[in-house]
């Protein structure tokens, strides 16, 4: 899945076949442009020395104000910072040490949300969120427009309620791919063989 990720962003090139995004090759796209127009959520939580402020605004250090407090809404950041004095300006330490691991995924999914990008990567972005957490970001990522894409690599089953169609793989092999209710079901069924 890591793989998979890098290649959405591309960070690693395929060695046969293409990703396309919207029907154009991401080989033909800048990598800037692949950034801006994707938010990503890594599966570990990136953050370095320095404010909250700073880790979600990173790469875009003149973001409006308002828009940071609308991913830092979004991505329920607020919720820990608004009893703090110092609000989102807060330390977060080296690696994010003085945050906890829902803290810190939140950080990093108020940083994908930032600019509103077209396409979202998200890969396991709730699994160190308590459930009320995990349930505000299900909210606002069901809040997104049809217009906007969530790819969710994720093996928590509750997540998947908020998307439309599932791809299940196996040691780099799709092996499922479909609307949800039927590769659920599927799935259930013992319909869905694994990769010899």
């Amino acid at each position: 899945k890591t793989t998979l990720e890098r290649l959405i962003m591309g960070l690693y090139q395929p060695t046969e076949g293409h990703v396309r995004i919207d029907d154009t090759d991401i080989a033909q796209l800048h990598h800037v442009d692949i950034r801006r127009n994707i938010g990503c959520v890594a599966q570990d939580s990136n953050l370095f020395f320095g404010s909250i402020r700073d880790n979600i605004t990173l790469g875009r250090p003149l973001t409006d104000d308002r828009d940071v407090m609308d991913a830092a809404n979004r991505a329920g950041v607020t919720a820990f910072t608004q009893s703090d004095p110092a609000g989102l300006e807060r330390q977060v330490g080296e690696g994010g040490a003085m945050l906890s691991g829902g803290q810190r995924q939140a950080v990093t999914i108020a940083r994908a949300f930032l600019g509103r990008p077209p396409v979202l990567l998200m890969d396991e972005p709730t699994s160190a969120m308590d459930n009320r957490s995990e349930m505000h970001i299900k909210h606002q990522l069901a809040q997104l427009k049809p217009s906007e894409t969530l790819i969710l690599i994720t093996h928590k089953t509750s997540m998947l309620d908020i998307v439309d169609r599932v791809i299940v793989m196996e040691k780099g092999s799709v092996i499922a791919d479909g609307p949800k209710s039927q590769v659920l079901n599927d799935l259930k069924q013992g319909k869905v063989r694994a990769v010899s």
